[in-house]
């Protein structure tokens, strides 16, 4: 489960799309805390290939984002933001 919301499909649909077609994902999740409380998270997610071009695994880096500034300087990511790589 990747969000708050696991019912979301297009959104996580969207994410696998652009791992797939360019390798990596850029955006905003919420994650919830153990404790129950909503964290949004800027993620950054990368497919790692072989010289060959096989798939090796996947990484993802998180960062909590602490402030409302933070969050709204990251809000047009929120949109599943695809790099051209």
């Amino acid at each position: 489960m990747l969000t708050d919301n696991p019912d979301d499909k297009q959104f996580h649909k969207r994410i696998w799309l652009s791992l797939l077609s360019h390798r990596q994902w850029d955006g905003v999740l919420n994650l919830r805390h153990r404790e129950g409380a909503v964290i949004p998270v800027k993620v950054h997610m990368s497919a790692h290939m072989s010289e060959q071009g096989e798939l090796l695994h996947y990484c993802a880096y998180f960062h909590p984002l602490e402030s409302t500034e933070e969050l709204r300087l990251t809000e047009p990511m929120a949109q599943t933001k695809q790099s051209p790589h």
